[in-house]
């Protein structure tokens, strides 16, 4: 009994105790997660001045992942450093790898005091250090420093890298390259759609023309790029836009639904709940002009996944009365759903942040569209 006392008094205390320090010493590029002590702030309240004291230092709690997803949450997380540099001092790179974080700040010793960058998605584009697609702080470690980082937004993820400049630009490119395949495609399949349509005037290939186009857009903006190349200082387009794209995809993937499938009247209840989709969806869309980010963000979530089932049931039925176009239908969109699936709940915080999750949606619409 007294043995198993004391082993349980040792997991407790090295639960509790600090993150190991980053020690800079042969590497280019290092992973922050397991260096991280982590503090929830309910309150959003908290200062630098408050979590440095004593009484709030030791409320930090050791971080045992690479990254944390904290989903739709209403507290402020704070993120603390420490790093030993045993290399030569120079610039670094501290890199937010949360694209759609509303606001973000580094906090960096200077002097007895504090100094701070303040940034974030609800933010113009001019008030990022680096101009790059995540969120860059330029740090220069010394012997010994010590960083921390808040984040506060409709949905918060806590994935901290440090890299040095040149290995930083080397995987952007690699990336970039990647994503342009992918947008690539998307444009093909427009161009390629729109061509259709013009030759057989089916109402079908234009709605899955906006759809496509539209799906494309909005996954730009969930990677960066929208905001990186297009809207630099107007945070709407990276909020609220993506509630209004959203509820246009809902719209057009609807109507397409219906005219491919060749769902009418002769089908009333299945009719009946296609067109509702497509209702929600132009609701959706004009509500995200007048709608807080936080809740058109949840609406459009909902009547994503009530849309991702329809169009799952409105498939298997028209195959079962032996529709053959519907086979087409629902093997292609199978991957779409599926990967849009996950990335829902990827990003609500109950899957993990790994690279297959967080580009599932990707990979999946790319199985659709070929």
């Amino acid at each position: 009994m007294f043995k198993t006392l004391l082993f349980f008094i040792f997991l407790t205390s090295f639960a509790n105790a600090e993150a190991p320090p980053l020690i800079l010493k042969d590497k280019s590029h290092y992973e922050l997660g397991l260096h991280l002590d982590l503090l929830e702030d309910p309150t959003k309240k908290l200062t630098i001045e408050d979590i440095t004291t004593p009484e709030w230092s030791k409320k930090f709690k050791r971080s045992f992942k690479k990254s944390h997803n904290f989903g739709f949450s209403k507290p402020a997380y704070w993120a603390r450093l420490r790093i030993i540099n045993k290399g030569e001092d120079k610039l670094w790179y501290l890199v937010s790898n949360y694209f759609l974080q509303d606001e973000i700040k580094l906090f960096k010793k200077k002097g007895e005091g504090w100094e701070f960058v303040h940034t974030g998605d609800t933010h113009p584009f001019s008030t990022r250090e680096v101009k790059g697609r995540p969120f860059i702080f330029k740090i220069y470690p010394k012997k010994e420093s010590l960083y921390f980082v808040r984040v506060e937004g409709t949905t918060n993820q806590i994935d901290l890298s440090l890299t040095e400049p040149e290995t930083f630009m080397n995987s952007t490119e690699e990336e970039t390259y990647i994503m342009g395949l992918f947008f690539g495609l998307v444009l093909a399949m427009v161009a390629y759609n729109s061509f259709i349509f013009i030759s057989t005037k089916s109402l079908s290939y234009l709605f899955y023309v906006f759809y496509v186009f539209l799906y494309g857009i909005n996954l730009s903006i969930w990677k960066g790029f929208f905001n990186r190349f297009y809207v630099w200082n107007y945070p709407w387009f990276n909020n609220n836009f993506l509630v209004l794209l959203s509820g246009l995809i809902i719209l057009s993937l609807s109507l397409f639904t219906l005219t491919f499938l060749k769902i009418n009247k002769k089908t009333p209840r299945l009719y009946k709940l296609v067109q509702f989709c497509a209702i929600l969806g132009l609701i959706v869309a004009l509500l995200s002009f007048v709608l807080p980010y936080s809740i058109g963000t949840k609406l459009w979530m909902l009547v994503s996944g009530f849309l991702l089932l329809v169009i799952l049931f409105a498939g298997f039925y028209k195959v079962k009365i032996g529709f053959r176009s519907a086979k087409y239908f629902l093997s292609a969109f199978s991957f779409m759903i599926v990967g849009t699936l996950i990335s829902l709940l990827g990003i609500t915080g109950i899957l993990p942040n790994i690279f297959i999750i967080d580009y599932a949606a990707i990979i999946g619409t790319a199985l659709e569209l070929v």
